[in-house]
């Protein structure tokens, strides 16, 4: 059987091909042999064993205070009815002798004070003096119209003065002012030493404007302090009002020694 030209080209390639497939053939089964002759890698496994906290410690049980017992009641007190004590019988009373007897003591009346006579005391009047006066105890009142013998005159105690009672100063409408005014005379050492002060004094004045009494309220410690009270002693004021009427009053007046 005789092929054509092509044909017979074309034969050899197919033997080729089946040696080529059976060398890869090969050629694999070698390669898995010895793949499974190599030895296997151990695989290591990495295991971090991780310690768990110290659990934390058990809290303090703090037992409770006792509670204190309740207070004890106090005993009630028990009364006990007093039992009577018989009193022993007085003695009858001694009628004293007639002559230890005392009479009751009669009440003697009150003494009348001494009236104010006008005159001079016997005790100021000279013996033998010429000059003639009336006999009494004060020259406090005018004279008497009637005489009185000297021997009938006692001794006479001017009363005591009412205490000063001075209007509340927020009450009064208009406050005292000066009337007559007396200058206070400046020591003459603390003049010569150029020395100056000022002096407060509290002062007293009636309703009728008079200074009734006066006091240092703020001294200075020097002769200011005295020169200062006579001066005020001598001043006549126009008395305080409460409206229309005239009050009494207690003020503080400053006294200032300046060197002109």
């Amino acid at each position: 059987m005789t092929f054509p030209e092509e044909d017979r080209q074309g034969q050899w390639l197919i033997p080729a091909a089946v040696a080529l497939s059976v060398l890869l053939h090969v050629a694999v089964f070698g390669g898995l042999s010895q793949v499974d002759q190599e030895p296997r890698r151990a695989r290591t496994v990495e295991v971090d064993f991780v310690t768990p906290p110290p659990p934390p410690p058990p809290e303090p049980v703090v037992e409770p205070e006792p509670t204190p017992p309740p207070p004890k009641p106090k005993p009630k007190p028990v009364f006990r009815e007093a039992k009577k004590v018989k009193e022993a019988p007085k003695p009858p009373p001694q009628e004293l002798p007639a002559s230890n007897r005392t009479k009751p003591l009669e009440e003697e009346p009150p003494a009348e004070p001494p009236k104010p006579v006008f005159g001079v005391t016997p005790e100021s009047v000279a013996e033998g003096g010429e000059v003639a006066a009336p006999v009494g105890n004060t020259l406090m009142k005018p004279p008497d119209d009637e005489f009185t013998p000297p021997e009938e005159v006692k001794p006479y105690v001017q009363p005591e003065k009412a205490p000063f009672n001075p209007a509340p100063i927020i009450e009064v409408t208009s406050y005292p002012s000066v009337r007559s005014q007396v200058t206070p005379d400046y020591p003459p050492d603390l003049r010569a030493e150029g020395i100056e002060g000022t002096v407060i004094v509290e002062v007293d004045i009636d309703a009728e404007g008079n200074v009734v009494d006066c006091r240092l309220k703020r001294p200075t410690g020097l002769p200011f302090d005295e020169a200062a009270l006579n001066a005020i002693r001598k001043t006549k004021y126009n008395p305080a009002k409460q409206g229309d009427k005239p009050v009494p009053v207690r003020v503080a007046v400053p006294v200032k020694f300046r060197l002109r």
